[in-house]
């Protein structure tokens, strides 16, 4: 019986090392990254690395089969859509499913009111009048060579007469509210006007497009002018 010892241990040791080779059956889930709109790019990501092989089906159709925990996909059509993975490895397979609400984006903005927050103090804007410049604003689309597209300018305030620093902030409300093309650039000039002569103060570059998520409501929206310190806020309605 000693002789038989050393063959039955290794036998037992030559067993635990091959089991703890085998690979544990996998488990999937699904997460994302990016917004739920139509035409925005979402990265679909699996949870479990320890896979050989993802097929991902987005629920429009659209499948893709590879080795890799995360996939790119654009949905073209807003609606809800379940994304089913399974995943697999030597030891099995398992399928897990999300759903997810895509919806469309907005095709106008609306904006209500514009608000100047901070201006530079030491700036001297109004060399005729030294009690505070007298501002105005417009809303304008700017000339494009590239898009061949002319300047237009959407909306030209009142003036507000000998702003300082205590004025703000300082608000330019549109009873009337200025819509403008979702996927359009414009700019929020600000004016100082002497005798009916303009001094150019600061401009503010806005892209609804670029504002992401979007709401059905109205939403505030921040921004640095161009030159001397100036914030602006501009109060938005998405229009879908």
């Amino acid at each position: 019986m000693k002789n038989l010892f050393p063959i039955i241990l290794l036998g037992l040791t030559l067993t635990s090392s091959l089991s703890s080779c085998k690979k544990d059956p996998p488990i999937s889930s699904i997460s994302y990254e990016g917004h739920l709109f139509v035409g925005e790019r979402i990265e679909f990501i699996s949870a479990n690395k320890d896979v050989d092989n993802y097929l991902w089906s987005f629920g429009d159709g659209r499948t893709v089969n590879d080795n890799i925990d995360r996939t790119p996909h654009t949905y073209t059509v807003p609606g809800t859509y379940t994304v089913e993975l399974r995943i697999s490895n030597q030891s099995g397979s398992h399928t897990s499913t999300r759903i997810i609400e895509v919806k469309s984006k907005p095709v106008k903005v609306k904006i209500k009111k514009v608000t100047i927050a901070a201006f530079d103090s030491q700036a001297n804007w109004d060399p005729v009048d030294m009690t505070g410049p007298d501002i105005y604003c417009k809303i304008i689309r700017p000339f494009s060579l590239i898009l061949n597209q002319p300047q237009i300018t959407y909306s030209t305030s009142s003036i507000q007469y000998n702003t300082t620093i205590s004025s703000l902030p300082l608000d330019y409300i549109y009873g009337t509210p200025v819509e403008v093309p979702f996927d359009e650039a414009f700019y929020i000039e600000l004016y100082d006007d002497d005798n009916g002569n303009s001094d150019f103060m600061a401009k503010g570059y806005f892209l609804a497009k670029e504002e992401i998520p979007f709401t059905s409501t109205i939403a505030d929206l921040e921004f640095d002018a161009l030159y001397s310190g100036y914030k602006m806020k501009i109060e938005v309605e998405y229009i879908y």
